[in-house]
């Protein structure tokens, strides 16, 4: 294979209110080397970390409406004015062989 695709998505929400939510659009897509086309899919694998101070004791983060677009990221509890880093990927064979211990990339 001539290249690697990295299925991997960042979203920065800065400045949260305490309880809110963001639609983020992921648009991974597969490339089909053998055609013109290729393959949208949904993330596999979605996190957050809080940045620029502490999120409280009662902060809680969940995702809803997944899909081959994106996703819908909420939250609550959260120290208003602090930032929200949202990554979304998609672990699959070009990427990740995780029978082995070898570097994805």
């Amino acid at each position: 294979m001539a290249y690697q695709q990295k299925l991997f998505h960042v979203h920065y929400a800065s400045g949260v209110g305490a309880a809110d939510a963001v639609v983020i659009t992921t648009n991974l897509r597969l490339v089909i080397l053998s055609s013109a086309a290729s393959l949208q899919v949904a993330p596999d694998v979605i996190t957050h970390e809080f940045r620029g101070g502490d999120p409280s004791a009662t902060s809680r983060v969940w995702y809803t409406a997944p899909t081959t677009a994106g996703f819908t990221a909420n939250w609550a509890g959260v120290t208003a004015g602090i930032d929200i880093r949202f990554t979304a990927g998609k672990r699959h064979s070009i990427c990740y062989d995780l029978s082995i211990t070898q570097s994805p990339y």
